[in-house]
């Protein structure tokens, strides 16, 4: 049972991932002359603007979206532990299961510090 859940973290997780990329390859592509000119928290909040998470932000799943975002960053952070553990004590956290740890820790800390950027610049605006 707990190796079917993370895999449905690890899926989850790799489509929101993919929505991340093709977001930032649309920012990138539609901004590509004046990106030199964009910090790292400017690129955080605007990336969403682009692609397929600009749809989603039009739409009227967009509050679904962000809670169903939340709910995979928590679960990622459970993956993250479980994993941890299974990997020190050679558990069931075999082959291609094992590398996912790196979509869940990236996952983790993309949204960490688009949370952060995002609080950043709605108290010193």
């Amino acid at each position: 049972m707990k190796r079917k859940i993370l895999i449905l973290i690890d899926i989850l997780t790799t489509i929101l991932l993919i929505i991340q990329i093709q977001s930032t390859v649309s920012f990138i592509l539609t901004r590509f002359s004046i990106l030199q000119n964009y910090s790292w928290e400017k690129y955080l909040i605007y990336y969403t603007m682009y692609g397929v998470s600009d749809i989603i932000d039009k739409s009227p799943f967009s509050h679904i979206y962000i809670r169903f975002v939340s709910i995979v960053f928590f679960l990622n952070i459970y993956a993250i532990v479980v994993k941890m553990k299974g990997i020190c004590n050679k558990e069931f956290i075999k082959g291609i299961y094992r590398y996912f740890i790196i979509f869940n820790a990236v996952f983790v800390v993309l949204k960490n510090f688009e949370l952060y950027f995002y609080l950043y610049t709605l108290t010193h605006a």
